[in-house]
């Protein structure tokens, strides 16, 4: 990744804090807002583990996630 682009979404990563967080669970789509934390370029969320999108997670760790 060319490293002015790279600094570009690490800017917009780092003014952002919420995400939409796309997951699947017993072939049914599941898209949840959650608040995140970025450390680079890796995302980090807290939610409850009981959550639809937390129990989707665990069958299938395949995600998609949008950043507002």
């Amino acid at each position: 990744m060319a490293e002015d682009l790279k600094q570009q979404i690490l800017n917009y990563m780092e003014s952002h804090n919420t995400m939409t967080l796309g997951t699947c669970g017993e072939n049914l789509p599941w898209a949840a807002t959650v608040f995140y934390a970025s450390d680079g370029l890796d995302l980090y969320f807290f939610s409850d583990p009981k959550s639809r999108h937390c129990q989707n997670l665990q069958e299938n760790s395949q995600v998609a996630v949008t950043i507002q």
